[in-house]
């Protein structure tokens, strides 16, 4: 081979290694796991795999400092993601229920919401108060009342109903 034949194959060579290069690090991009997913996923995990209400202040903490971790609009996916799952849930818990048991239950639960909004201290209260006062406040109650009216049945609004207007009369109540 003369010298410029051989100028050539390096080249090729050179032009093939850089591509093949390129294309390994395309790939890689595109299967490497995003980091923000990542923590998406073991939230939503540690969340699910929890009875709800049943944590400690300091995991609810703990679970408040790994939220603000997240961007607002995988936060905001998650808790979605997990209102849905926790009504599915629901549905199956209660699916073998008679009415009137169904009724007692969201009576049960009445009674449990104003317990609750009697026991908070004024501290508590005004904590309340001004987090729903502010833009992000506001958005999540209407994210969460556009979430009832869009995933639950009609009969299931009609049965609960009334928990939900005593939420909303004792959040106006502060």
């Amino acid at each position: 081979m003369n010298s410029l034949a051989k100028v050539k194959m390096r080249r090729m060579a050179l032009l093939v290694g850089v591509s093949l290069l390129l294309a390994g690090l395309v790939i890689y991009g595109v299967i490497k796991p995003d980091p923000e997913e990542q923590e998406y996923n073991r939230v939503k995990n540690i969340i699910l795999a929890g009875e709800p209400g049943k944590e400690d202040e300091e995991t609810r903490k703990e679970f408040r400092k790994l939220m603000d971790k997240l961007k607002p609009e995988t936060r905001e996916r998650l808790i979605t993601e997990i209102m849905r799952q926790r009504l599915t849930d629901a549905r199956e818990k209660i699916r073998n229920m008679s009415e009137p048991e169904k009724q007692a239950k969201v009576e049960e639960m009445v009674v449990k919401v104003r317990e609750g909004f009697s026991k908070l201290n004024p501290e508590q209260r005004e904590k309340i108060k001004v987090d729903m006062n502010t833009d992000e406040g506001r958005k999540r109650l209407k994210k969460s009342i556009d979430f009832y009216y869009t995933e639950f049945t009609i009969q299931e609004r009609n049965m609960l109903d009334p928990l939900v207007n005593e939420i909303m009369t004792g959040l106006n109540s502060l």
